[in-house]
């Protein structure tokens, strides 16, 4: 417990003078320093009681040494639980170390009183002439008629057998926590459970096997017996392992159930995963707990010999444990991956196996046969099961199946095309491209992504601090991720960015984010450091104006290091007298209490500190070492007119300094006064680490952001942002509420373009846009009565009627959305009639009236009407496209495929990229039997339309009708990807592998169209079909 007040500073002198080679070497003694004496004298337990319990009882040696390590293993079992859900949440790392330490002095002083109460009854035994203890009766048997054995195995080559147990013991416990962080998440609940089923499945297999390994082994031939035994007890073993392999496959979908059945209530949830732990991992690990009493039978020779004999087998058994443990985690799956590890592992179970049958007194020839019959059949198996689905398995979809309760689960975990996946020593990395968007995950969670929402976090992670910097020349980013944060930041005049990032894996996956992040690793003021970012802070020498931060979420096991006190404490350490730290953490999946312990954290370390909200679910913290460091605005615009840096914001749809300073939330007093009376997150108490995955499913970022909004400040904002809110326009709202609309935080965007409306009632962009981005039904309905307010304000307000219309067709009311624009189109086409200048053609405003009034009249299916608005039309405009493709839409429903073609062309000429209108064109083409063109045209749209799922419908439909259903399937599939609720897509892909004879695949569609469409008489004949 003392260690690191001693260590730590001991370790920074041995870093600033030691090669990094010889360094790790100096950390690995010290560890060893640190923890072998306590380690080493809790393996000495074992063997000791084992002598103890086992005097005079030779005979059942099996059965006490399995009692005795299923009662240990029970413990063990009961500690990695209690400490993992209860202890260290409740009382702290150090607490808990106090309360097992305590537990030992108990136990040592139990064990006085048993040593004295059985020294008393203890009477003087035989000594052998050479002065040993021996249990020798004068017939040469010893007591309880037990002979001494001879093992039939040299004693050398068991303890080799011993060494290879362990070392596959825990190479399948490091595989299956890898493999199950995947499934499960990387929480410490899932750890702990899981190490808690394989502990609890190795006390019930040593239990319920000791009793037995006795009866058999003093029976005639009970060695040979017990040998063949244990040959098949690790036959057994590698055989279920091999068992829960293709499980794997099925596993991501059984999680995505349990999820969204119980993602409210955290320890229901637990409960059924931990259902789900004991029946894949129980049965492997009762035959390694199984193995134990057994070769401990055939092992120990004499009982003068127990407590040397056990101390050497449990010392081999753990050098292999512990050498199993590493190669595995830093060797093994890093490069052969896990579903091979545990191939490896199924190997040294059989090799064990081979070993011992080789020892049987049997022909030669029948053990070479039985041997090799044995790896015969493992290879097999190697080369038969089905290998794992790691698109599904690392589709995350224990985080995000709730999101999608109304979408199979599989359609989700195989969206996009799998361009990156590699299993790391720390995590496994992902790089998806998901419609037009890269997504990268570790271990499931996507971390950050090329889309919207992850742009306008990872660009502003960067220019945000060093807008507010005074001339800053080094910053470090911790976490390269996409590489998008350390890009913009070499977009000021920085003389060096020093990128510490972990995983090289990453490193890796950043290439495929190279049209975003500037290819920041080729930037030669850019040094990438691989390692740890606390440690990092903790070693150099460096001194930073600016330090970003933006670690993964808290509820992944190890991340809340990076949110402790601690840490900020070694980064303000490291801060130039000038410097900031921003800090990202989110408002999503976290309670309001965890909200405020994180703010009270950062807030005890930086008294001068900023809150910014840049959406619902990601906020930023900015502090300042210097308590007189002062938002100056001069500074602010200087930094914010750099070409570089504002060409970098116009691209997220910042056009000025509003968009930027009005994120401010609070700041100094205020950030103290809201997390006032939380608890602090620190090393010794990781609150966070245990709290946060407990609402891991919670959708709390509305209610976080309406609390720091709604708290009463005592605080102005700073004097700079005071004066750029007051100097902001109408036009400012709007293009915030554009730049809020590109990264999809859409109740954001609503409030900037109500505010943009307020201000000036014409305001088209932001009227429009209300419409758009109003997703909840009380949005829809303010947005409605504002614009009929803003009619009865101003009747003339042609811009307030369009947004009005425009909302009536979404409804599909179109008979109000008709009778608000007849009397202006009547108007207008009479006024072009007469005046051919002032043509729709000519004036933007009456076109999008004119489009909004054909649209309605389609969808209300008033053909003539409509085709009489057309006419009128293109008496004015002869070669207007909008009217053009009504009228060629017409035809086409008439079957008049020559006027139509003739009409669709003239109406893509007047408007080359209007979608309606070219994938009338194609449809036409289609028809008409000219396939080339009509393909052609097709692929083109989706092309051009890559975001829209409906493109890609269109251009698989006409493939299927064309008989080519393999290109037909790719592009439903890419429909899906971007939309995942497209049930036509679903029934193209039904349709299409029936059709090319993948009878079973295509039933399993037509059932996930069932789901959605009850009825579908399609999807009904494919599952009726024989």
């Amino acid at each position: 417990l003392g260690g690191r007040s001693w260590l730590e500073p001991l370790l920074i002198s041995f870093h600033r003078v030691l090669t990094p080679e010889l360094f790790a070497t100096v950390k690995i003694a010290m560890s060893a320093l640190l923890l072998l004496p306590p380690t080493a004298l809790m393996g000495g337990t074992f063997p000791v009681l084992s002598v103890f319990l086992s005097r005079g009882r030779f005979a059942q040696l099996g059965g006490e040494i399995g009692r005795l390590y299923a009662v240990n293993t029970f413990g063990a079992a009961a500690g990695s639980f209690g400490s993992g859900f209860f202890l260290i949440p409740a009382l702290g790392l150090s607490r808990t170390q106090m309360l097992a330490a305590a537990l030992n002095i108990l136990v040592a002083v139990i064990a006085f009183g048993c040593a004295r109460a059985a020294s008393a009854e203890e009477r003087p035994e035989a000594l052998s002439p050479t002065g040993r203890r021996t249990d020798s009766l004068p017939d040469g048997t010893t007591r309880q008629g037990a002979v001494p054995r001879t093992p039939p195995t040299s004693p050398s080559l068991f303890l080799f057998i011993f060494f290879f147990s362990g070392f596959a013991a825990l190479l399948y416990e490091v595989a299956y926590t890898r493999v199950l962080a995947l499934l499960l998440g990387p929480t410490v609940y899932a750890f702990s459970l899981m190490l808690t089923m394989f502990i609890l499945g190795l006390a019930l297999g040593s239990r319920l096997l000791a009793p037995w390994s006795d009866r058999w082994g003093e029976r005639a031939n009970g060695q040979a017996k017990l040998t063949r035994l244990l040959a098949s007890l690790y036959i057994l073993l590698g055989l279920s392992v091999a068992a829960t392999l293709p499980i794997f496959n099925r596993l991501p979908l059984l999680v995505s159930a349990i999820v969204q059945a119980h993602a409210e209530h955290y320890a229901r949830l637990q409960l059924w995963q931990g259902a789900m732990l004991a029946g894949l991992l129980l049965i492997p690990t009762m035959l390694l707990g199984a193995a134990f009493p057994l070769m401990i039978k055939l092992y120990v020779r004499e009982e003068h010999a127990i407590g040397g004999d056990m101390g050497r087998a449990l010392a081999a058994n753990t050098v292999g444990a512990v050498l199993g443990s590493l190669l595995t985690g830093l060797l093994l799956i890093p490069h052969f991956g896990t579903e091979r590890a545990f191939w490896i592992g199924i190997l040294v179970n059989v090799g064990i196996s081979a070993v011992l049958l080789r020892r049987l007194s049997i022909r030669t020839s029948v053990r070479l046969v039985l041997v090799a019959s044995l790896f015969s059949f493992f290879f097999l198996l190697f080369e038969f099961i089905p290998r794992w689905d790691v698109e599904r398995l690392s589709a995350g979809l224990y985080k995000y199946a709730p999101y999608y309760a109304d979408v199979d689960a599989d359609v989700i975990a195989h969206r996009g095309d799998l361009l990156f996946y590699k299993e790391g020593v720390w995590a496994t990395v992902v790089v998806r491209r998901v419609g037009d968007e890269h997504q990268l995950s570790l271990d499931g969670k996507v971390d950050a992504s090329d889309g919207g929402a992850d742009m306008l976090t990872q660009k502003l992670l960067a220019h945000l601090p060093l807008l507010l910097a005074d001339r800053p020349r080094r910053a470090c980013v911790i976490g390269l991720g996409s590489g998008v944060t350390a890009g913009a930041a070499l977009r000021h005049p920085l003389e060096r960015v020093d990128i510490v990032e972990l995983s090289p894996e990453v490193v890796q996956a950043a290439r495929f984010f190279e049209h975003v992040n500037d290819r920041v690793l080729d930037d030669p003021r850019a040094r990438l450091i691989l390692g740890d970012g606390r440690n990092f802070l903790l070693f150099t020498r460096e001194s930073y104006d600016v330090i970003i931060s933006e670690p993964s979420n808290p509820w992944m096991a190890g991340m809340s290091a990076l949110f402790t006190r601690e840490f900020f404490q070694l980064a303000r350490a490291r801060l130039t007298d000038r410097g900031l730290l921003c800090q990202w953490f989110h408002s999503y999946n976290m309670p309001l209490q965890d909200l405020k312990t994180l703010l009270r954290t950062f807030h005890a370390v930086f008294p001068h500190a900023f809150l910014w909200a840049l959406n619902e679910n990601d906020l930023l913290l900015i502090g300042a070492k210097d308590p007189a460091f002062e938002l100056d605005l001069a500074r602010l615009e200087r930094n914010f007119h750099r070409a570089a840096v504002r060409e970098d914001l116009r691209r997220l749809g910042i056009t000025d300094l509003y968009a930027v300073l009005s994120f401010y939330v609070m700041h100094d007093e205020d950030l103290g006064r809201f997390a006032q009376g939380a608890p602090l997150h620190t090393d010794d108490h990781p609150i966070l680490e245990f709290s946060s995955p407990r609402a891991m499913h919670a959708q709390t970022s509305r209610s976080n952001l309406r609390a720091l909004r709604e708290f009463p400040r005592a605080l102005p904002p700073p004097q700079a942002i005071q004066t750029v809110l007051q100097r902001a326009t109408w036009e400012s709202f709007q293009n915030k509420g554009l730049m809020y609309e590109r990264a999809e935080s859409f109740s954001e965007a609503f409030g900037e373009y109500r505010r943009a409306v307020e201000r000036y009632p014409r305001a088209r962009e932001a009227l429009e846009g209300l419409r758009r981005v109003a997703r909840t039904r009380e949005q829809r309905a303010e947005a409605k009565a504002l614009y009929e307010q803003l009619l009865k304000d101003d009747p003339q307000n042609r811009e307030a009627r369009l947004a009005l219309a425009a909302w009536y067709e979404e409804e599909e009311r179109y008979d109000q959305c008709l009778a608000l624009l007849r009397e202006d189109v009547e108007r207008m086409l009479s006024r072009s009639s007469r005046s051919p200048a002032t043509s729709p053609h000519a004036a933007s405003d009456e076109v999008r009236l004119l489009e909004r009034y054909t649209a309605c009249l389609a969808g209300a299916g008033e053909s003539a009407a409509l085709e009489e608005t057309c006419r009128r039309w293109l008496q004015a405009d002869p070669e207007n496209g909008l009217a053009l493709f009504h009228l060629a839409a017409l035809r086409f429903q008439r079957g008049e495929l020559a006027d139509a073609l003739g009409l669709a062309r003239r109406s893509v000429e007047a408007l080359p990229r209007h979608f309606k209108a070219r994938t009338l064109l194609a449809m036409i083409y289609a028809e008409m039997g000219e396939t080339t063109r009509a393909r052609a045209l097709f692929e083109e749209i989706a092309r051009a339309h890559s975001e829209q799922a409906i493109a890609h419908y269109n251009y698989g439909l006409f493939l299927l009708n064309a008989g080519q259903f393999r290109d037909a399937r790719e592009q439903f599939q890419k429909a899906l990807d971007r939309d995942p609720l497209h049930v036509e897509s679903y029934l193209g892909l039904a349709e299409a592998l029936w059709r090319s004879g993948q009878k079973r695949e295509a039933r399993t569609w037509a059932r996930r169209v069932l789901r959605r469409d009850p009825h579908n008489p399609l999807a009904r004949e494919i599952l009726n079909a024989r």
